[in-house]
């Protein structure tokens, strides 16, 4: 069925059916990671949903991925990640690690390396991706910059161009790779 006669058949009905009937019957896979919720026709990358899936759902992810997270934390540990185990999506995280400091506990701008604090919150984190550790005095993490690398670490599964490897600031977090057009997490050693 052509694109936009699909499109437009499927505007016509609710969007809790339309929704899965766009996927199933246009041959449409959704990337997320932008704010559009971009799409890619049948023969595109492994890909993860728009939206966070339900545990015990369907899944085909291909053989390039198996885990799609979400959210824009910098603290890997802060965001949901759900893995296809078995042609069934599992939540492996939730994203509320105790290690997430909530950002109303923190200070409202991301402190200077080196001035003194108190020992909670232990860790902030901050919209331009940086993570600072409070150990009596404040110690921040900078985002990455370098060349074809996003600044946060990109989520699992998100929509990638190119053939880029990217190491972040801290050593536990994993390599990322674009590998057929998607982000991959290379393990980190920790």
């Amino acid at each position: 069925m052509g694109y936009r006669i699909c499109v437009r058949i499927l505007s016509l009905l609710p969007a809790v059916l339309a929704a899965p009937l766009l996927l199933a019957s246009c041959g449409l896979v959704h990337l997320p990671g932008s704010d559009d919720c971009a799409t890619a026709m049948d023969g595109g990358p492994p890909a993860c949903p728009c939206e966070p899936p339900v545990s015990g759902d369907p899944c085909d992810l291909g053989s390039v991925l198996n885990t799609c997270t979400y959210g824009t934390d910098p603290r890997l540990s802060c965001r949901q990640q759900f893995a296809c185990v078995h042609g069934q999506w599992t939540e492996t995280a939730d994203g509320t690690s105790k290690l997430c400091t909530p950002a109303a506990e923190c200070p409202s701008t991301k402190p200077s390396a080196g001035t003194q604090c108190d020992t909670v919150p232990v860790e902030c984190a901050f919209p331009d991706g940086s993570i600072c550790a409070c150990g009596g005095t404040w110690m921040c993490s900078e985002p990455q910059t370098a060349a074809g690398c996003p600044a946060l670490i990109p989520n699992e599964g998100t929509p990638c161009s190119g053939n880029v490897l990217c190491e972040y600031d801290d050593p536990c977090d994993p390599r990322t790779q674009c590998v057929d057009g998607v982000w991959v997490w290379l393990s980190g050693p920790c």
